[in-house]
């Protein structure tokens, strides 16, 4: 993050615990470079935040989150769709 940061003349910012883990959750299946190109776009993107979020990350990076923990998290459908339902109201 400091790195891009002093190329594209930014300053340097915090990144959430929750974007983090998130982070540490994806696959990475592009490796380091698929790493780098994220928090580069992360930089470049959001120039006004001084903290970078989840809603910050890529969308292809925060749903295979979601697809990976919906499962494991509920026993039945019907409770994997309640909390949804809760979560989006």
């Amino acid at each position: 993050m400091k790195e891009f940061s002093s190329a594209y003349s930014r300053r340097p910012r915090e990144i959430t615990d929750d974007a983090i883990d998130v982070l540490l959750r994806y696959s990475w299946p592009g490796n380091v470079r698929e790493l780098r190109n994220v928090i580069e776009r992360i930089v470049i993107m959001n120039p006004a935040s001084l903290v970078f979020e989840r809603k910050h990350l890529p969308p292809l990076v925060y749903r295979e989150n979601v697809r990976r923990s919906a499962g494991a998290e509920f026993s039945t459908l019907h409770d994997a769709r309640a909390a949804y339902e809760r979560d989006f109201i």
